[in-house]
């Protein structure tokens, strides 16, 4: 009987030691795909020439908003209802980013996207069917009216914005009830997900700014009680309509605000908490020398037109009609001139010279949507 057990225990720890170095081993292959993909993202950019596919989606839906925000400038360009992109048409670019460049990430921005109400449903729906994750952004908002159909949609990121404590953000925001409404959401959201088992996580979004810095520390806290799991700290853009015109004015934080900013992140970063974390790709160096305006070519790199397929409602002609166009910071190319064909707009001519003009850019806007963590950060890993 003993044999037996001692055989029993040496077969147990023999199967745990394989289970081990099975995960070990996934965990390095993984690793070793990101060092590839990166490693091709960062040789895209030197010739100019995308060798590998994007690999997130990104719509923005709409330009309209039902919030005037202090910071965001896509309000001014508001597109009528009629002449936005109907479902049709945006399953018809979802199926061809699949079928072209694989693509398994989709992010749904906007304006506010819940202006459009249960099409967002319908379209995570759609995504989920073909194996495509799908992030949502909203300012919370409208998101009360939407939330049990949407929680059971397949989307896996709700992406909420909220930045401050109440009497800020309803000032930033523009009204009395954002606040409210936004944290109304993000509770709904908790609940809904906790009752019915589902996998989604929940993300608070807050813009790096002179009037919200002293009250960081206070809402990464009470995000954790609200069982909040990811808190993103974003810089922020004078004009978010256009990522070359990173002007200072009364939002961005001076130089005192600056120090102060890093002193309270070195302390949350310190803080244990129950559900929270930061956006592990949050870089404290780059965002300092960001808004001490001293970024350098060789602290980072723009990867807009290589890591993201950024479809945005713009006005190519200047005319006053809005098309969805493949948006490369300063060029929007129209989708229709290509027939909707993403691959050939991807390997366009004109796609072509706008990314010489993103690398040929130094006004560095880091929006983090375009960053790739630096390639010597996996390496070290």
């Amino acid at each position: 009987m003993a044999g037996f057990k001692t055989g029993y225990l040496q077969a147990v720890q023999s199967n745990d030691r394989c289970k081990i170095n099975t995960a070990q081993t996934m965990n390095n292959v993984r690793k070793l795909g990101r060092l590839v993909k990166r490693g091709l993202f960062n040789a895209s950019y030197f010739i100019n020439y995308p060798l590998i596919m994007p690999s997130v989606l990104q719509i923005s839906l709409t330009n309209r908003c039902n919030l005037r925000c202090q910071m965001c400038s896509v309000c001014k360009y508001s597109t009528p209802r009629d002449d936005e992109m109907t479902l049709e048409e945006i399953e018809k670019i979802i199926n061809t980013a699949k079928k072209q460049f694989g693509i398994k990430e989709l992010f749904l921005t906007g304006g506010e996207p819940l202006l459009l109400g249960d099409i967002i449903t319908k379209i995570a729906e759609f995504s989920r069917e073909r194996d495509i994750r799908t992030t949502l952004t909203t300012n919370g908002f409208l998101l009360k009216n939407y939330a049990e159909k949407l929680a059971g949609s397949g989307i896996v990121h709700f992406h909420i914005s909220v930045d401050g404590l109440e009497e800020t953000h309803n000032y930033l925001r523009g009204h009395s009830e954002s606040f409210a409404k936004a944290i109304e959401s993000i509770r709904l959201l908790a609940d809904i997900r906790e009752k019915n088992h589902y996998r989604y996580s929940i993300g608070l979004a807050m813009l790096i700014l002179k009037k919200n810095i002293d009250e960081i520390s206070e809402l990464y806290h009470y995000a954790d009680k609200l069982h909040v799991d990811i808190f993103d700290l974003l810089p922020y853009l004078s004009d978010n309509t256009d990522f070359s015109n990173a002007k200072m004015n009364d939002l961005w934080p001076d130089d005192k605000a600056v120090e102060k900013f890093a002193h309270i992140y070195r302390i949350i970063c310190a803080e244990k908490t129950k559900y929270i974390r930061l956006n592990p790709n949050f870089d404290m160096e780059l965002i300092y020398k960001y808004y001490k305006k001293d970024l350098r070519p060789r602290d980072w790199r723009c990867f807009a037109g290589y890591k993201n397929f950024f479809i945005t409602m713009s006005d190519p002609k200047m005319q006053g009609r809005y098309e969805p166009c493949l948006f490369m910071c300063k060029t929007h190319i129209p989708l229709k001139d290509y027939a909707y064909d993403l691959k050939k707009i991807w390997y366009s001519y004109q796609a072509y010279m706008a990314r010489a003009e993103v690398r040929n850019c130094r006004s560095y806007c880091y929006q983090m949507c375009f960053s790739l963590p630096p390639l010597k950060k996996l390496l070290k890993e």
